[in-house]
């Protein structure tokens, strides 16, 4: 995952959405070089997990 985010060339000034993201372990890897992370997870398991995760600079959007 650290490869993933390091080769993407984010900084600080951007917005990042991932869709379908799952416990939200990319979005919290994400969100240590971009200046927001949109998320959005429709699985409401899932969801509920990627939301234990959020921070401030985290959006999550799902369907529950």
């Amino acid at each position: 995952m650290r490869l993933l985010v390091d080769s993407a060339n984010i900084n600080n000034n951007d917005i990042v959405l991932e869709v379908g993201c799952g416990t939200g372990s990319l979005a919290e890897a994400l969100i240590e070089k971009a200046g927001m992370v949109l998320a959005v997870e429709l699985d409401r398991t899932l969801a509920e997990i990627a939301k234990s995760r959020k921070t401030k600079r985290i959006g999550l959007l799902t369907s529950a």
